[in-house]
């Protein structure tokens, strides 16, 4: 609804599927016959719970022992499917559980989207022999070694090891000749003692990139 609707003592902020949260609603229910036909309709409001609205339904239509109750995925909660079985009557609805395939895709493409944490978890599904559908979930948590989980030190030594030897420079020196060529002459500054320790420990040229010449 537009506006306020403060003339409406049923118009309710709720859960709009149409995600106008700020408009207050009215929630219409209506109970329909084996043939489509409507039986009976009634306005709630605008914030109740859709499973809360189906037994002030149920004694409206006076619907007799065994009838069947066809209803939605957001109907059928838990205890609205006990209500009925105790009222003695059948129903049919929506199931809320997933088989394993669509489960599984799912899985893979949450796996593929978090790879830095996916790798220690393992994702167990316990299935339903006769239906083939997915009734619970569980995780368990398996780090990698040499792994940011288990080892969280390998990045500060990375950037401790940045520090250390940042302070090193590559410099280009460029000639003007009277010929008209220009060389450009690139070469790595002598590291201070600490830096050239730090090279000469896994055996590494303190001269990286060696001396460079370039005639242009």
């Amino acid at each position: 609804m537009e506006g306020n609707a403060e003339g409406n003592p049923k118009a309710e902020r709720g859960r709009s599927k149409e995600k106008r949260s700020g408009c207050p609603l009215l929630t219409p229910g209506l109970t329909l016959d084996a043939s489509g036909f409507i039986r009976h309709s009634q306005v709630f409001d605008g914030n109740v719970s859709e499973g809360s609205t189906l037994e002030e339904m149920l004694k409206q239509l006076h619907a007799p022992e065994g009838a069947l109750i066809v209803m939605d995925a957001g109907i059928a909660s838990e205890e609205n499917l006990e209500r009925l079985t105790l009222n003695i009557y059948n129903y049919l609805v929506v199931s809320r559980e997933r088989k394993r395939d669509p489960v599984n895709q799912r899985i893979g493409r949450l796996k593929e989207k978090c790879k830095r944490v996916s790798g220690h978890y393992r994702i167990n599904l316990q299935t339903n022999e006769a239906t083939g559908l997915v009734t619970e979930l569980t995780r368990d948590y398996q780090p990698q070694p040499a792994g940011k989980q288990t080892h969280p030190g390998v990045c500060k030594l990375r950037t401790t090891l940045r520090e250390k030897l940042g302070q090193q420079l590559r410099i280009t020196a460029t000639f003007k000749q009277r010929d008209g060529k220009t060389p450009h002459i690139r070469q790595a500054t002598r590291p201070e003692e600490e830096p050239g320790e730090t090279y000469k420990k896994p055996g590494l040229s303190s001269d990286p990139g060696g001396l460079q010449r370039v005639r242009i």
